[in-house]
């Protein structure tokens, strides 16, 4: 039995689909109504049960209501997946403080209260694990997303320690990066000034994010870059942030369309 956050859409409702046609009973979780049951329909054309739950993971109350509604359909969840998100552009001496601190809630603090509210049903189940999606901006930083990268920089670090912590009770958790991804989140911002698109770096499909992260849980891995082909170059400008620097100021001086900056989720 799966639990998949930020169902209404994009990736979420991509990987809904996925676990769906790997024969599991899925749990939708998102703020839209309308989403989430769109999403449900397509689980269950699958074959597949849904319980579809309106939540804001920002909201503490509204998710542990949500773990109380999944307990009673299910007594043990086997995987939990953070995929709601909020997308932050902008420059950063700009942003506000609310701009920086509604990023953190989702991002972040969403799936620290989302882990913490589900964590006895996860370790009733059997499988036990942990999966959050994070982003390509959270191994290397372009300008104009340093709120978004700094909001999945920590939540790499909260999937880090919360592996070596509950690996002595048997759970796997793990945690993708993927490059630019076509979503509602992103359309009409992707190669625009706030959202600089490198030459060789391609746009995904969410279908594509799904199948990989169904990779990586099957397999139990820690982390993967998707296209896997970006991973050592992901890795260099871990190790060499400079090269991201010149790399960036090249891309910027080229030219292209606008887009706006500000947030918007899924």
């Amino acid at each position: 039995m799966a639990v998949v956050t930020g169902a209404s859409g994009g990736i979420g409702r991509a990987l809904a689909r996925a676990l769906a046609g790997a024969g599991a009973r899925v749990a939708l979780i998102a703020r839209s109504q309308e989403g989430l049951q769109a999403t449900a329909a397509e689980v269950t054309a699958l074959g597949a049960e849904a319980l579809p739950v309106a939540a804001d993971v920002a909201d503490s109350a509204a998710v542990q209501a949500a773990a109380r509604e999944v307990a009673r359909w299910a007594p043990g969840v086997d995987l939990l997946v953070h995929g709601a998100g909020v997308l932050t552009l902008g420059p950063l001496a700009e942003l506000s403080r609310e701009d920086h601190a509604r990023t953190l809630a989702i991002n972040y603090l969403g799936v620290v209260e989302v882990t913490r509210a589900f964590l006895s049903l996860l370790r009733a189940g059997r499988r036990k694990s942990v999966v959050a999606i994070g982003s390509l901006a959270g191994l290397v930083v372009p300008p104009f997303m340093g709120a978004y990268a700094a909001s999945k920089f920590a939540l790499r670090a909260y999937c880090h320690g919360l592996r070596q912590e509950l690996a002595p009770e048997g759970f796997h958790v793990g945690m993708v990066h993927p490059g630019p991804v076509a979503t509602a989140m992103t359309a009409g911002r992707l190669g625009g000034p706030y959202y600089p698109l490198p030459p060789g770096v391609p746009v995904l499909n969410p279908d594509a994010v799904a199948a990989a992260t169904l990779g990586l849980i099957r397999r139990r891995r820690a982390e993967a870059v998707v296209p896997a082909r970006l991973g050592p170059l992901a890795r260099l400008g871990v190790a060499a942030p400079g090269v991201v620097d010149r790399v960036y100021r090249w891309v910027m001086a080229r030219p292209g369309p606008g887009t706006a900056r500000g947030s918007t989720g899924d």
